[in-house]
């Protein structure tokens, strides 16, 4: 590899979004509230790549399931403890 190449793939990887940066912008676009305390504090990256996982593999009637699930709770919804995340979860895991 040269020099520029490398130049090159290492500016790829420091411009690249972190996985909690795409997360949170999942949830913006969802109009989601990102609350730090459940899905930024002690969480690890692993955690963050699952949910945008998830959230990227809904299909049309799963988000609009969720997006209601969502406008019922309130501040009170978490991703993390919703049903359809938690299968989808076990599904990976069994993979």
């Amino acid at each position: 590899m040269t020099s520029q190449e490398n130049q090159n793939a290492i500016s790829t990887l420091t411009s690249s979004p972190s996985p909690l940066s795409i997360l949170i912008n999942k949830f913006k676009e969802l109009d989601i509230v990102f609350n730090e305390n459940i899905y930024e504090n002690n969480q690890t990256e692993e955690l963050w790549i699952n949910l945008t996982k998830y959230l990227n593999e809904l299909d049309e009637l799963q988000l609009k399931a969720l997006l209601i699930a969502k406008n019922h709770l309130g501040t009170t919804f978490n991703l993390l403890r919703s049903n359809g995340y938690k299968e989808w979860l076990s599904e990976q895991n069994k993979s």
